[in-house]
């Protein structure tokens, strides 16, 4: 790895994932299935996490509309179908985002769950760290000019973290560190292309929709609505949001959607926020009827990615969930001839070690 001549990544993932996976590998072995059913328990987290963060924003049906269209969507649904940390982190991103919005008005027993779901987030994946923005920033907002009350409330999660840190840190080997080797490839030119990349990026999560190329800028605009209206109410949310995408702008490393699935959230949320600040300014006649205008185009999203996503499904289970990879019978027969045919002591050079 430290020989590469390009960088493939840290020499080791935060922990979080693979634990996770432990005791399914225990019980299963390395059957797919199983394993990606991990995924598919956080991402119904996520759900009901994704669920209340938007009602303390919109009205209830509109939340629970716009969590139907995160159920069904395909470009998330896929993602299922990976067995990677993106949906966990989403699921404990999300809830914490929730929780940091709630604490203000709860006790320290809030306070510790959040501070060890903000702990699982980092320990999926490092950019975790970036949740202590929102929760300081919400805390200050909350209590300002009282800013020691403000500390006082982060203390507990600060805390919690701390703890659990310094316990990750006696039990397991480190290595997350080496991700500061990427910055190696770090060049202003790529900076503007990363910009550019990630500003049109959100699109890639209505592929597969009909005519989801289009869906991207109308809601972009609703999104801006929001942002100038709610700025301040909603700022530790978009002040996570931002950090997130600066910080991949900043990561010479693209790696598609996956990296701003937290961000997903947000345009979603601001973009129906947004129209129900339209349809508030509109004379009073035209209020209802411009309000079930609204549910009715989310209703429709929410139809077409159910349809989708169940047409997929459907050709999924008529090819018997056939994955065309390493799990297969010939790749099997491959892995052994090889495992027979190279002798011990072999020096192999090949691409992505990890990998194989």
């Amino acid at each position: 790895m430290q020989n590469s001549s390009y960088p493939p990544g840290p020499l080791a993932y935060p922990w979080g994932f693979p634990l996770l996976l432990a005791p399914v590998y225990a019980v299963f072995g390395l059957n797919p299935l199983a394993l990606k059913l991990v995924g598919v328990f956080f991402y119904v987290i996520f759900l009901v996490a994704f669920f209340f963060l938007a009602r303390a924003r919109l009205p209830e049906t509109e939340s629970l509309l716009l969590t139907g269209v995160f159920s069904f969507l395909p470009a998330l649904l896929a993602a299922n179908d990976l067995i990677l940390s993106d949906i966990p982190f989403l699921a404990f991103s999300t809830l914490s985002l929730f929780l940091i919005l709630e604490l203000p008005r709860r006790d320290f027993r809030l306070g510790i769950v959040t501070g060890f779901c903000i702990f699982m987030a980092f320990f999926l994946r490092t950019n975790g760290l970036l949740l202590f923005a929102p929760l300081l920033i919400g805390l200050l907002q909350a209590f300002w000019p009282h800013w020691k009350i403000a500390l006082r409330k982060a203390a507990a999660p600060l805390l919690v973290f701390g703890g659990l840190l310094a316990l990750q840190a006696l039990l397991l080997p480190a290595g997350q560190e080496t991700y500061l080797s990427h910055f190696s490839m770090f060049t202003l030119q790529r900076l503007w292309e990363n910009a550019l990349y990630y500003a049109w990026l959100p699109a890639w999560s209505f592929d597969g929709l009909p005519g989801g190329a289009a869906l991207y800028p109308l809601l972009a605009v609703f999104l801006l609505i929001s942002l100038f209206s709610h700025g301040r109410r909603d700022a530790a949310l978009h002040l996570y949001g931002l950090l997130t995408v600066l910080l991949f702008i900043a990561w010479p490393e693209r790696q598609g959607l996956r990296f701003i699935y937290p961000v997903l959230p947000f345009l979603l949320i601001g973009a129906l926020d947004g129209m129900l600040l339209i349809v508030g300014r509109l004379r009073l006649g035209w209020q209802k009827p411009a309000l079930i205008a609204v549910r009715g185009f989310w209703g429709l999203v929410l139809l077409v990615c159910l349809s989708v996503s169940a047409a997929s499904a459907y050709v999924n289970m008529l090819n018997g969930r056939d994955i065309n990879g390493p799990f297969d019978q010939y790749s099997k027969q491959l892995y052994a001839f090889i495992r027979e045919q190279t002798p011990e002591n072999s020096v192999i050079i090949f691409m992505r070690p990890r990998a194989l």
